[in-house]
């Protein structure tokens, strides 16, 4: 944490932060937690979100601790369904979340690209178990959707891991980012929570590792 501190700036944002920080000690184990706001990871952590990995002592390679901070900043982790089947094309599966982050589903998936008509659940959870990232969204706003699209397109991950479909399912003006087995909730577009869902998840979660 010490190193972790020190890249900080001492400004009252930041200082809120580690003001915040709760310590438990139980005999030789520590365990320290803090809360940073999702839309203040960017500016706090820079390109460690990248995934930089390090050698343990063991020889094994492992996230460094601010990636692992930033997955559980920028996600909701959600139950796996007990089952990823695939079912017959046209019949409906219920699932746990909307939108879906695991389950049964159609035995086709989309392309990687953008579908302001829409997708089916049973079409897009079969990408998330593919390790793709589906970004679900319900704007009125033309605006909002052009503003979406340019941020999707500067994210380089969208391209090869991506699926984005317009979603009336969601509240009106929200982003929903799902991956398998997590979501992440957003109310218009915040392109550093963007980048960093890609980044953190994208060819990372679901049992199959498949480009689109």
């Amino acid at each position: 944490i010490v190193t972790l501190a020190s890249g900080f700036l001492s400004d009252p944002r930041t200082s809120g932060i580690l003001g915040g920080l709760e310590i438990d000690r139980d005999g030789s184990r520590l365990t320290i937690k803090v809360s940073i706001p999702t839309a203040d990871i960017p500016g706090l952590f820079g390109d460690l979100t990248t995934g930089t990995s390090f050698q343990s002592s063991a020889g094994t390679s492992r996230g460094v601790p601010e990636t692992r901070l930033l997955e559980a900043a920028v996600r909701d982790k959600i139950a796996i369904m007990p089952s990823a089947l695939h079912v017959a094309e046209g019949q409906k599966v219920e699932y746990s979340t909307n939108p879906p982050t695991s389950g049964d589903h159609w035995a086709r998936w989309a392309d990687c690209g953008w579908y302001p008509g829409g997708l089916p659940d049973e079409v897009i959870t079969h990408n998330l178990e593919h390790g793709n990232i589906v970004v679900s969204y319900n704007f009125a706003n033309p605006a909002q959707v052009t503003e979406l699209r340019q941020a999707l397109e500067a994210t380089g991950l969208f391209k090869i891991w991506g699926v984005a479909r317009s979603h009336d399912k969601i509240a009106d003006g929200e982003v929903a980012l799902s991956a398998w087995g997590r979501v992440h909730f957003m109310e218009g577009v915040r392109t550093g929570e963007i980048g960093l869902f890609f980044e953190t998840f994208a060819g990372k979660t679901g049992p199959e590792r498949i480009a689109c």
